[in-house]
């Protein structure tokens, strides 16, 4: 095992039955993240998604999950219409939708599912967020890529899909070409490696979905093997609650609510988007200097006859809200740095 893969030396907080989590040379092919394997080897999920994706694929598990991808169109991201355009980036990638499944976030779901990375954000930004994630149905879209790879298909994708900050994106990632407005609003999300993608199927599918999954990654593979092409589909995005306003728009909108009204909430309001207006880049220093919170945002827009769950609601808050705290996440590195290094161990030839 590479040195920087040792297990941290903390003791886990229970004593996994055997067979019930990767063991020690399991872990390299899985993450290179250390920080990951101190969590995820008491993580329920993981461990549920681990002994899944083992009874699955048998042994050839590492050559499998390594080619294996998840990408999920958000509910913002169908609402932005984004599926056409993740397909077409998926396939000039070179990867293969091999399944698709609708899924709803809801609030536990989201908690659970990037609990090692919210213990960083602020309140507001989590319930701006939550919001989005519960504005409606989001698709999973599984990938398969059976062509030649350096790095796990998980990790490449994480790399190519983008940064959630717009500042440090690039010009051919994929939420470049979506136009993924803003810190909170990203439209897509996908695993960072082959142990996020164990972690995240049972987080966010039913298990007779994962067995499904697990069954078409399968199926996949022993294609590869067989030198045919895998069987793909073609998804098929929910129905949105949209379109998403761009937010120029959706300023306008709300600025039509709180001029109807001259309450001191409404009052307080308007001048929060008069400020937008002027200079939408500085939108958080202003959501300070207003004293505005997402309880009393929400407050406000009700007392002004508007749904603060409206998308046009959602745009404006997710430019202004503050995001981070000044704690480090819980897990900070994604690892595709590292397996581009070649300090993973990468078996997927």
């Amino acid at each position: 095992m590479p040195p920087h893969m040792s297990v941290p030396t903390t003791a886990p907080t229970t004593v996994p039955a055997p067979g019930t989590t990767p063991r020690a040379r399991d872990w390299p092919r899985l993450t290179t993240v250390p920080e990951k394997i101190h969590y995820y080897i008491d993580d329920l999920a993981f461990r549920d998604g681990w002994a899944t994706a083992r009874k699955a694929l048998g042994d050839q598990w590492a050559t499998a999950l390594q080619r294996t991808a998840l990408l999920t169109l958000r509910p913002d991201g169908i609402a932005h219409e984004a599926l056409d355009g993740t397909l077409a980036f998926l396939a000039g990638q070179g990867f293969d939708v091999i399944a698709a499944h609708s899924v709803r976030y809801g609030a536990n779901r989201a908690r659970e599912l990037w609990r090692y990375q919210w213990n960083a954000a602020t309140a507001d930004r989590l319930a701006v967020t939550r919001e989005v994630l519960d504005a409606g149905d989001g698709l999973l879209i599984v990938c398969f890529a059976a062509g030649p790879l350096t790095t796990p298909a998980s990790s490449l994708f994480a790399r190519t899909k983008g940064s959630a900050l717009p500042e440090a994106r690039l010009p051919g990632d994929l939420r470049t070409l979506l136009g993924a407005p803003n810190r909170v609003l990203t439209l897509v999300h996908a695993a960072d490696e082959p142990a996020d993608v164990l972690r995240e199927l049972p987080i966010v599918l039913s298990r007779t979905d994962q067995a499904a999954t697990w069954r078409a990654v399968r199926a996949a593979d022993d294609a590869r093997r067989a030198g045919r092409p895998p069987r793909t589909v073609r998804p098929v995005g929910p129905p949105a609650r949209g379109p998403l306003p761009e937010l120029p728009a959706a300023v306008r909108t709300l600025l039509r609510h709180t001029t109807e009204h001259h309450h001191c909430a409404a009052r307080r309001l308007g001048a929060l988007l008069d400020a937008l207006v002027r200079t939408p880049h500085d939108a958080p220093q202003h959501w300070r200097e207003h004293g505005i919170d997402w309880e009393l945002w929400a407050t406000a827009l009700h007392s002004c006859g508007a749904d603060h769950r409206s998308w046009e609601s959602l745009v404006v808050a997710s430019h202004a809200v503050v995001s981070n705290l000044a704690a480090d996440s819980l897990i900070r590195g994604a690892g595709r740095s590292r397996w581009l290094n070649g300090e993973g161990d990468f078996v997927a030839a």
